[in-house]
């Protein structure tokens, strides 16, 4: 018997197709890229037309310096389809900026009291050069096992629907300890959360040997999401070898 269509998917079929890879959406919806096409062209939905000369040229002015999100919301598209457009145009984010003195000192004195989030908006520097600037400086992060109110806010608003990895860079924190601490407080992906490189990495080193609830525990998401994207990777069970009496 075919599985029925949930109002939130098609909700996220009418908002997504049009601008995101047919594929990736059914990833997303846990379901094959054929049956989310049929879904969708029986509603009567149609795929965006190509890059016009006219966004390309403002992607090209405006990815070097301007937030993803923002460029996105101008053209109406997913971050994900900027991100890959401007890859394959060859483009790259400006990072090269030199450090003053004064920031330096502010670097120094916030850093190892506040999250790197709250540091870098406080600079005005992406995440990535206030981590990097710290470690050449040698600077730690202090009471960095205990979870404070703050920390636990970001983490039940960021965690269903981010990937851990990324929660736990922007927490300072390590991958086991976000997932561990999401897991005592209930927190659960949410089913259109995209795959994570380290999620898939943990995936393929765990399914076949570990039990699937623990490998869904570990990972922050439900039975049915791990045994469907096993299942698209072509990942099985080992089968337990027998032991000769």
């Amino acid at each position: 018997m075919a599985k029925p269509w949930t109002k939130e998917e098609i909700k996220l079929i009418k908002k997504l197709y049009a601008v995101t890879d047919t594929q990736e959406l059914a990833d997303m919806l846990g379901r094959s890229a054929k049956k989310v096409l049929y879904k969708a062209k029986y509603m009567g939905l149609k795929k965006r037309e190509r890059w016009s000369d006219k966004e390309i040229k403002l992607v090209r002015k405006q990815f070097p310096r301007v937030p993803i999100e923002e460029i996105a919301e101008r053209l109406g598209r997913t971050v994900a389809a900027v991100v890959r457009k401007a890859h394959r145009l060859g483009l790259r984010k400006r990072t090269q900026r030199y450090w003053l003195a004064e920031e330096l000192e502010l670097l120094k004195k916030r850093f190892p009291k506040e999250g790197t989030e709250q540091t870098a908006a406080a600079l005005d520097r992406s995440y990535l050069s206030v981590v990097g600037k710290a470690h050449k400086l040698g600077l730690k992060k202090e009471l960095r096992g205990s979870w404070l109110a703050h920390d636990i806010e970001v983490l039940k608003k960021r965690f269903p629907t981010e990937d851990a990895q990324t929660v736990a860079d922007s927490l300072d924190r390590s991958f086991r300890s976000v997932v561990a601490k999401a897991h005592k407080l209930g927190l659960v992906k949410e089913f259109f959360c995209p795959w994570s490189a380290e999620d898939l990495r943990i995936l393929k080193k765990s399914f076949p040997t570990k039990d699937t609830h623990k490998v869904a525990e570990k990972l922050g998401r439900s039975y049915p999401s791990i045994v469907n994207k096993a299942h698209k990777l072509g990942l099985k069970k080992r089968k337990k070898r027998r032991r000769s009496r």
